[in-house]
């Protein structure tokens, strides 16, 4: 973006000193300046002239733009505020608080609260709205702090919310959250699933305090599911992949799924065990790894046709409790399919 600013004004300069050198010229067989001169020497000497001159000007605004969003000046956390590391579960009784200062976020998980502004602006994300100081917040609503903003949130009935920034606490608590990750709230539908994929060594996270279950998961990352939920079988040979190295964490989870007939990669030589994984190939995947039990009856999905590979799969994990879709009539096969709901397929379906 720099350069091409840079160049529009140097040929905005060009064209005006060529219409005043053209303004200034003298006859046809007596030139003031000969055209040689004006493409040979004038042009370049102009066209470098400029860019070093608008380079210099706008170098000191350019680096300092790119520092800001690499983060290099990221704001210290205000006196008694606290900061959080990624996203905070906070719990508050009804008549708590949870004060936020600029910059920061928070998602109701559950309950109201009453918002009142001390200072600044507040934006309800879910609908692009400022709030003015006094509003209600419910549950699923999404609240970010502008510059130079205190605001207060005010439990009406007891409530839960995800904070993101910086943050003080009034009559509340920070819970444990479930297998010790910051991100997984205790009333998540996939909280449970999410305990119990650690206990059984399926999934340590992403890191020690993050399980990121609103993140995509990968084909690797599925298959490496499955094989550790089955306990880790052996499998011989090799795998037929070439994009599957076999220093791989997924290397063993891959032999052993095309062994066992769950997946045969995108191709004979291409497993792509980066590329996301989406809903049907997730109970496709699970419908194999049980051996493709038959289930009566037809889906209930507007969006599963009765030819789709996944058919017969989302039929069964439906029957099994395993999922029930996005909607009564929707299934969403070609979504992508999240961390969350992948290791909540795998608990509800008995392993």
């Amino acid at each position: 973006m720099k350069r091409v600013f840079s160049a529009v004004m140097c040929l905005l300069l060009l064209a005006v000193l060529c219409t005043a050198l053209a303004g200034s010229a003298g006859t046809a067989s007596d030139p003031l300046v000969s055209l040689s001169y004006i493409n040979d020497t004038f042009t370049p000497a102009v066209l470098k002239s400029g860019q070093e001159s608008i380079s210099s000007s706008l170098g000191t605004v350019y680096a300092a733009a790119v520092g800001t969003l690499n983060g290099n000046s990221a704001p210290a956390a205000p006196d008694g505020f606290e900061a959080t590391n990624g996203a905070q579960v906070l719990t508050v009784q009804n008549g708590g608080s949870i004060t936020l200062a600029s910059g920061s976020s928070a998602t109701l998980l559950s309950g109201s609260a009453t918002v009142q502004i001390d200072s600044g602006a507040v934006v309800d994300v879910t609908n692009g709205r400022t709030l003015s100081s006094g509003a209600s917040a419910a549950a699923g609503t999404r609240l970010l702090c502008d510059k130079d903003t205190v605001a207060v949130l005010t439990a009406s009935a007891g409530c839960t919310a995800s904070v993101s920034g910086y943050y003080k606490v009034a009559g509340g608590t920070v819970p444990p959250a479930p297998a010790g990750f910051t991100d997984v709230p205790e009333g998540a539908y996939y909280a449970e699933a999410v305990r119990w994929a650690v206990e059984k060594n399926i999934t340590k996270g992403v890191s020690e305090t993050q399980f990121a279950p609103d993140s995509v998961c990968t084909r690797g990352q599925i298959v490496t599911f499955l094989y550790r939920a089955f306990g880790e079988p052996e499998t011989e040979g090799e795998s037929p992949f070439t994009d599957v190295p076999e220093s791989a964490y997924y290397a063993a989870a891959v032999r052993w799924a095309v062994a066992g007939g769950i997946t045969k990669g995108v191709s004979e030589t291409e497993f792509a065990p980066d590329s996301v994984c989406t809903r049907g190939q997730i109970v496709t995947f699970l419908h194999r790894a049980f051996g493709e039990p038959e289930t009566e009856g037809s889906s209930p999905f507007a969006d599963v046709p009765e030819g789709a590979y996944y058919a017969s799969a989302v039929r069964w994990a439906v029957a099994g409790g395993i999922t029930k879709g996005v909607s009564e009539t929707q299934f969403a096969p070609d979504q992508s399919c999240t961390r969350g709901q992948t290791v909540t397929f795998l608990y509800r379906s008995g392993m």
